[in-house]
């Protein structure tokens, strides 16, 4: 590994939890080496394989041209949002930060203050996971997004205004209204 990036010890990690949690699957993205042998593309996964302590299935490209490398990750990322744009299409950039809120508050078991750093990174897996384990949340996405609720995103980023929307609402949805309309209106 003589010509790549200084690894990211967080991917690393996010790659490792998702190795050791048995999401990891085999997609068709190879460990690439050059014709000299050097790795090309791989090495955070490959870190991840010895964070996780691991096996994975993958496959592997040898003999690949010296000039490949600077045409590797050249394509844009499949983030969370556009994962779930395929299950709900409307807000999903909203509904993905407000899902990362409802993992890292630990929401899912009940609350008992945040459970996990806010720059742990989520798969898209995992994403998917919390989406149908809180399908409501999307009614609060709506009720935030759309309607009266559109001057909340004044005091309050779209994400955190539909995080405690939800919250509330699982609570006291009475309350939970009560609260929005004070916000609108400055009380």
């Amino acid at each position: 590994n003589l010509i790549n990036r200084a690894p990211s010890k967080s991917h690393i990690k996010a790659l490792s939890r998702s190795m050791a949690s048995g999401e990891w699957v085999l997609n068709g993205d190879t460990i690439r080496f050059d014709e000299l042998g050097s790795l090309i593309d791989g090495q955070h996964r490959l870190l991840a394989v010895i964070d996780s302590g691991v096996s994975i299935t993958t496959f592997v490209a040898r003999n690949m041209g010296t000039d490949v490398f600077k045409t590797i990750d050249e394509g844009k990322p499949r983030g969370g949002a556009a994962v779930l744009s395929i299950i709900q299409k409307e807000y999903s950039k909203e509904l993905a930060a407000a899902l990362r809120l409802v993992h890292n508050s630990g929401l899912s078991s009940g609350w008992t203050g945040w459970q996990r750093k806010g720059s742990d990174k989520l798969s898209n897996t995992q994403m998917v996971d919390i989406f149908y384990e809180h399908p409501d949340i999307v009614t609060s996405v709506h009720e935030i997004m759309t309607g009266e609720r559109k001057v909340t995103r004044r005091f309050l980023t779209a994400s955190t205004a539909v995080f405690i929307h939800y919250w509330l609402s699982r609570i006291d949805t009475i309350d939970c209204a009560r609260f929005f309309e004070w916000i609108e209106y400055g009380e």
